[in-house]
């Protein structure tokens, strides 16, 4: 809806259901197209980080529990970071939004990743 009154498109509707208005709850969380990568975030929490989740509006707009410091939390939350931001590159790309789509997405950026652990190895500690 933001995106609308500055005039950045040419509808209020949601680029990928064009139904509902596009408001942060619906373009993250609601929208039915969006609902399929919440799904597979969800199975690779079961499947490979060993957590149970049935993610919530708010987990994934806010964050999912962080208070818990765990390494497959961190994770999750990275996850979860993963998919909101793969959902706004499609949207602003004027792309469908995919399971296999958000796969190639991830993998893009387990490279930056690695990029990333190279150059925080070369930082000195700071004590």
């Amino acid at each position: 809806n933001f995106i609308y009154k500055i005039g950045k498109t040419d509808t209020p509707r949601c680029d990928f259901c064009n139904i509902y208005l596009e408001k942060v709850e619906h373009l993250f969380f609601l929208c039915t197209h969006v609902k399929q990568i919440w799904l597979e975030v969800e199975r690779l929490s079961r499947e490979v980080l060993a957590l149970d989740v049935k993610l919530r509006m708010d987990e994934v707009l806010l964050g999912y529990e962080l208070h818990d410091k765990s390494d497959m939390n961190i994770l999750l939350n990275k996850l979860i970071l993963y998919g909101k931001h793969y959902i706004w590159k499609t949207k602003l790309s004027n792309l469908t939004l995919s399971v296999t789509g958000f796969y190639k997405y991830l993998e893009g950026h387990v490279r930056y990743d690695k990029i990333l652990t190279i150059i925080c190895a070369q930082i000195p500690n700071i004590e």
